[in-house]
């Protein structure tokens, strides 16, 4: 019996089918990118720690902050914070104080992505050229009355 073919093209499209119908598939998840907004050097909390600040982005969950200069610090390092937690609509990061050489600033670098990974930002950069101190009172004034 002689086969046609039609008949053998048929069976070798349907084979193709099935061997790729049962290699693994993994959907592609589209990831959309936003930009940050607000990112700053906020205030300074209990012992002279630093906080800086940022628009929080939805769901958020993956903060990346780095610092690098400060006269000895030429590569981006991480920065591993006291605490990161929201505050209304953005969100506080609290790191320890870093001291310079005199004469240098530091650069922070902040990049954030939600819990399954389809929102992602890029680097956002800030420069700090000067360390921020606690306020000092001048010294000609009076120190504050005892009770």
């Amino acid at each position: 019996m002689k086969q046609r073919p039609s008949f053998r093209i048929l069976s070798l499209v349907i084979a193709l089918i099935l061997l790729f119908s049962a290699a693994p598939f993994r959907a592609q998840q589209l990831t959309t990118y936003v930009p940050i907004t607000g990112f700053k050097f906020d205030r300074l909390v209990a012992d002279e720690n630093w906080l800086f600040s940022w628009d929080t982005i939805p769901d958020e969950s993956s903060v990346t902050f780095q610092v690098k200069g400060g006269g000895y610090m030429q590569v981006w390092k991480t920065v591993y914070p006291i605490k990161i937690e929201p505050a209304g609509w953005k969100t506080e990061l609290t790191m320890e104080k870093l001291n310079p050489i005199s004469g240098y600033g530091f650069e922070f670098r902040l990049k954030l992505s939600n819990s399954d990974d389809t929102l992602r930002t890029h680097w956002k950069l800030l420069v700090m050229d000067s360390v921020p101190t606690p306020s000092l009172p001048p010294e000609d004034s009076e120190p504050p009355p005892s009770h």
